[in-house]
């Protein structure tokens, strides 16, 4: 069954992984020691005797190949560049507000700062979101023509973007926008009022190493 959620949708293909993992690693091993004892029964014999010591051995690399990797750390390692950085100068300042973040950093975002900030279009999209808003949101992060007009169809407090790209360019013509942090990963806009009026903006900050949670 898990095998053909799997095929299904790629999201289930880690699910269907860790389900068929434990049955394949057991009949595996069931099917090598039978295939060692047909070929060479008396050394089949010797090899059980010293199976503790093996187990013990591999569980020993098991175990450092484990805190190596960081699988027992309490954080988990992200698979993509996120605005760690931005969404800590957003904490320290006390910024929150309707964000338009980049699609990817949507869900992110949420994460960290709901339920004072809300972002404009999250990974929900299909299922909750109008054709028509959806086509806007591309406009801007595409820089097609109409991106202009998307920032000032709604009540974005904040773009949070990458630094290159083509909302990038979008954002460099704005108007009515102040850049208040940069960094590596992330540059951050605030529409002209408090929070662009802050002393010291821009801020460059340093990428942080994002991770869950």
């Amino acid at each position: 069954m898990m095998i053909a959620a799997s095929f299904d949708a790629v999201r289930n293909v880690p699910l269907g992984l860790i389900a068929a993992a434990v049955p394949l690693a057991r009949h595996a091993s069931l099917a090598i020691s039978a295939r060692r004892k047909a070929a060479h029964p008396i050394a089949a014999g010797a090899s059980e005797r010293a199976s503790p010591l093996n187990q013990a051995v591999v569980a020993s690399f098991a175990f450092l190949l484990a805190a190596e990797t960081g699988l027992f750390s309490r954080r988990l390692k992200l698979d993509n560049v996120y605005p760690a950085g931005a969404i800590a100068f957003m904490k320290q300042r006390g910024l929150h507000g309707n964000m338009l973040c980049d699609y990817a950093w949507n869900d992110y975002a949420i994460f960290h700062c709901a339920p004072p900030s809300r972002v404009f279009v999250d990974s929900r999209y299909e299922m909750i979101y109008p054709r028509r808003v959806i086509e806007e949101y591309l406009d801007f992060d595409l820089d097609r023509p109409g991106a202009q007009r998307m920032l000032a169809a709604y009540p974005h407090d904040y773009i949070l973007i990458a630094p290159a790209g083509a909302a990038a360019r979008v954002m460099n013509r704005a108007r009515g926008w102040m850049l208040i942090y940069k960094d590596a990963d992330s540059r951050l806009y605030a529409r002209s009022g408090p929070a662009a009026k802050m002393p010291g903006v821009p801020v460059t900050g340093s990428a942080r190493d994002a991770g869950f949670p």
